[in-house]
C-alpha cells in the first residue's frame, strides 16, 4: 500500500475543526450529496456505501492536513478511472465539498487551502490530472467559468501594453 504524503506543509485543520469524528455528520451528508448527482454517482458504480463513505472519511482527512498513512486510495481511484470520472464531476465533487464545509462550519480559508490539497492530488485520489497552482484564487470558485475569466484578464493585460 503506497502512502499518500503532502509535499509541502499545510496546517492540521481537522485537529483545529474537532478531528473526524466531529465532522462524521458532514461526510454522511457529502456521500448522500454525491449519490444524488448522475454525474458523480455513476462514477461509483460498483462500489458500496460504506466504501465511498471510507473513501470520503480517508479524502477529508488528508485534504485537512493528516496523511493518508491507514488507507489506500488506488481501490476508489481505479474504480473512478474504469467509470471514466470526467472533470465536469470533479467539479461537481468539489462544488459539493464546498457546500457541505460551509455547512459544518469551516472557515473559508481553510476550505481554500483544503480544496488546493485536492486539486494538487486529485490524480492519486480521484483520477483526474489538475493543473491550479496551490495559490490559485480560484480555488472553491467554480472554475468552469475560469478560461473565460483568465482570458479577461489576459485581454485587459494587452490592452495596457498598448
Amino acid at each position: 500500500m503506497a502512502m499518500l504524503k503532502h509535499n509541502y506543509p499545510i496546517p492540521n485543520m481537522l485537529e483545529k475543526h474537532g478531528g473526524l469524528m466531529k465532522l462524521k455528520p458532514a461526510i454522511l451528508d457529502f456521500t448522500q450529496r454525491q449519490l444524488v448527482v448522475p454525474s458523480i454517482r455513476r462514477c461509483f458504480k460498483g462500489l458500496s456505501s460504506e466504501q465511498i463513505v471510507e473513501y470520503n472519511c480517508a479524502m477529508l482527512a488528508f485534504i485537512l492536513g493528516q496523511p493518508a498513512v491507514n488507507y489506500n486510495f488506488s481501490l476508489v481511484r481505479d474504480t473512478l478511472v474504469d467509470n471514466d470520472v470526467t472533470l465536469h464531476a470533479y467539479e461537481e465533487i468539489v462544488r459539493l465539498l464546498r457546500h457541505v464545509l460551509l455547512d459544518a462550519g469551516l472557515e473559508s480559508r481553510d476550505i481554500s487551502i483544503a480544496i488546493n490539497v485536492l486539486d494538487m492530488h486529485s490524480d492519486a485520489i480521484v483520477g483526474v490530472r489538475i493543473s491550479r497552482s496551490i495559490n490559485s484564487p480560484f480555488s472553491g470558485v467554480d472554475r468552469r467559468r475560469r478560461n473565460r475569466i483568465a482570458h479577461a484578464a489576459d485581454t485587459a493585460a494587452a490592452i495596457d501594453v498598448c
